[in-house]
């Protein structure tokens, strides 16, 4: 299950929804030989290139910038 805990548009959560919907199974956590829950927090950090421009909606985020959430 993917949850989005923080984003600064609507289009970077489904980008990551998407990225990890595509990846392979993850080895499931155990312990003392017994499979047991395990919750990660995978952080994602997006690089915005100065050439490219966002459609209208993604106010608040100058062209170039970079952070991370």
């Amino acid at each position: 299950m993917v949850e989005i805990l923080e984003s600064p548009h609507p289009q970077f959560s489904e980008a990551v929804a998407r990225v990890l919907g595509r990846a392979p199974r993850w080895t499931p956590g155990r312990q003392d030989g017994a499979l047991v829950r395990v919750e990660y927090t995978l952080p994602v950090d997006f690089k915005i290139r100065s050439e490219l421009r966002f459609p209208s909606g993604a106010a608040g985020r100058n062209r170039g910038s970079s952070r991370s959430y």
